[in-house]
């Protein structure tokens, strides 16, 4: 006899099949281990370097600067939708990017020279928060640490 189930998708989970005949039974324990679920996210500052950073400059004059931040997730099925928050202090405003759909890059856009940069750089720690969801529902979020990212505002030109 034969029997089949489906890849696990989410947490372990435990069954039991039993098999009966005339004159007796048995019973099988399947057990199967929780997929792995992962997500990540790195920065990377395009106007500065190809390598991933944990600080992005604001200081181009001319046209707006962008950070990406970059997701990799590992879900038991393919990535249906990625659901991006973020937060920064510029000056006295704070700005609050948000994204949700497929892409798994988030782009922020600012520009240098506003009220709170400076010629030596004001630092703002940037916070990232990002849920993703795949094809069967389930989820992972990811929450940046305190200090992990961080965004630099300089003058222009500087």
């Amino acid at each position: 006899m034969t029997y089949a189930f489906t890849k696990n998708q989410g947490p372990a989970r435990n069954g039991t099949i039993r098999f009966d005949w005339v004159g007796g039974s048995v019973t099988h324990q399947v057990q199967q281990a929780a997929t792995n679920f992962a997500v990540s996210v790195q920065m990377f500052d395009p106007f500065r370097s190809i390598n991933a950073t944990t600080n992005c400059q604001i200081r181009s004059a001319g046209a707006a600067n962008t950070c990406n931040l970059v997701a990799t997730a590992v879900l038991p099925a393919v990535v249906t939708s990625y659901a991006w928050t973020a937060s920064y202090v510029y000056g006295t405003t704070t700005k609050s990017p948000t994204q949700t759909g497929t892409s798994n890059t988030l782009a922020i856009t600012d520009q240098c020279g506003l009220a709170g940069s400076s010629a030596e750089g004001t630092v703002a720690d940037l916070t990232v928060s990002l849920t993703v969801t795949n094809g069967v529902g389930n989820t992972q979020t990811y929450s940046s640490t305190a200090g992990q990212f961080r965004m630099t505002f300089y003058t222009c030109g500087t």
